[in-house]
């Protein structure tokens, strides 16, 4: 993605964009140096603290009267939940649909929530 931004606004004749694919945590900016901070799904693999961190930083470098374009995966499933259930198992017919190598993306995404490693999406409410 960043590549390609980088490519289209220099395809525009944008001289005033540089694309930084850096820690969210640790923005290697200055304070109050930039205009425009975009985030697309970023977030949701972060955990609660990290998301606290990470806004901290996008405030840190922002210029006042700046803008954050944040787009990201903002919600979370619970299978106590018969609406997420249906959800859930939709995804995981379409997955199986897909043959051996969609069993496997399925096998990989389920171990990774069993294990803690994947995704951290917030509540609507966070």
């Amino acid at each position: 993605m960043c590549e390609r931004l980088g490519t289209t606004s220099s395809q525009m004749g944008m001289t005033n964009v540089t694309v930084l694919n850096e820690d969210a945590a640790a923005l290697p900016l200055a304070d109050w140096s930039v205009d425009v901070v975009l985030s697309n799904y970023c977030f949701h693999h972060l955990r609660d603290a990290e998301k606290r961190t990470a806004l901290r930083e996008v405030r840190r470098v922002l210029r006042p009267g700046g803008r954050f374009v944040f787009g990201d995966m903002m919600f979370s499933l619970s299978l106590t939940d018969r609406r997420d259930r249906v959800v859930v198992l939709g995804v995981v017919r379409r997955m199986i649909a897909h043959g051996p190598a969609g069993v496997v993306r399925l096998l990989r995404n389920v171990a990774k929530l069993v294990s803690g490693h994947g995704e951290h999406p917030a509540r609507v409410q966070w």
